[in-house]
């Protein structure tokens, strides 16, 4: 179930959104940026231009970098979008744009040109931010202030090797006789995570309930204790993942107000900024620099 948090956050993105079916879109697709090896192209530049509500190409691949870089730092740390959050939140916009159904709305962008995995694409990294804004920036930055009802949580702690990098097998090599001769997870973490948002936190991850996570790492943490240390590997990466403590939490309700998201815009700005001089952007088009 979309919580209130993701509710509210897709009502703000309709609005630049709900004229799609006003015009016809012409794609030429080619590759007009890579970022963190991950090409992207012309047709989604232009999706984007809507989703946001943009006309200046220039922005429109500003915002999307920002966005594909916190979706790939969301599914670093674990944090999962089901098939069915996504169909559901396609469901949510259909009826917003007032069709019928889901598949009259995407009836109706496929034959405006728009290529549905993309869109797919761009629903899944929007869910994959808000999740990570209120699984980790939410939570760390408010901990402490809460109310309602009790939740199992388990607070963990990560090291993520990334399968595609010319340092991995060193790097596995290391983290497992780390392990094994006992070090510190949280000084492995530090030196060899690949995640670098919970590598400077020793892992810290923090405070996760079942079904925070991908489905592969969540029923792994929730079958294990506290201080247990396993090994969870992902089509992508390994995660060494340690159980740090276990406990009942007060459903996060944090405070709405002007102060407090003044706090978390900050907060998310700096992660942002720090995300940026850490990625790889390497601009095909030139002229979106």
């Amino acid at each position: 179930m979309i919580n209130k948090f993701l509710v509210f956050f897709f009502s703000f993105l309709l609005i630049s959104f709900v004229s799609i079916g006003k015009e016809n879109l012409q794609l030429v697709d080619k590759i007009s940026l890579v970022v963190n090896g991950k090409p992207v192209l012309k047709s989604e530049i232009e999706l984007a231009k809507k989703w946001f509500g943009l006309t200046d190409e220039k922005e429109a691949a500003k915002r999307l970098i920002e966005e594909i870089l916190v979706a790939e730092a969301a599914e670093k740390a674990g944090i999962n979008v089901s098939s069915e959050e996504l169909e559901r939140a396609i469901e949510k916009l259909a009826e917003a744009n007032n069709f019928s159904s889901k598949e009259a709305f995407l009836k109706a962008l496929e034959s405006q040109g728009v290529i549905l995995s993309q869109f797919r694409s761009i629903i899944k990294r929007e869910i994959l931010g808000a999740k990570f804004i209120q699984i980790y920036l939410r939570r760390n930055l408010f901990e402490g202030i809460s109310e309602g009802k009790l939740e199992n949580v388990k607070i963990i702690r990560i090291i993520y090797l990334k399968k595609d990098k010319p340092d991995f097998p060193d790097k596995f090599k290391a983290v497992y006789k780390g392990l094994e001769e006992k070090e510190p997870f949280e000084k492995l973490a530090k030196e060899y995570s690949d995640d670098p948002l919970t590598a400077d936190k020793g892992g810290l991850l923090g405070e996760v309930k079942k079904g925070d996570l991908l489905p592969a790492l969540d029923t792994e943490i929730w079958k294990h204790r506290v201080g247990d240390i396993f090994k969870v590997e992902t089509e992508e990466g390994i995660y060494f993942i340690k159980i740090e403590k276990e406990d009942k939490s007060l459903a996060i309700n944090q405070p709405q107000g002007k102060e407090a998201q003044e706090k978390l815009k900050k907060e998310f700005n700096l992660f942002l900024k720090k995300l940026k001089e850490n990625a790889i952007v390497e601009y095909i088009d030139e002229d979106l620099k």
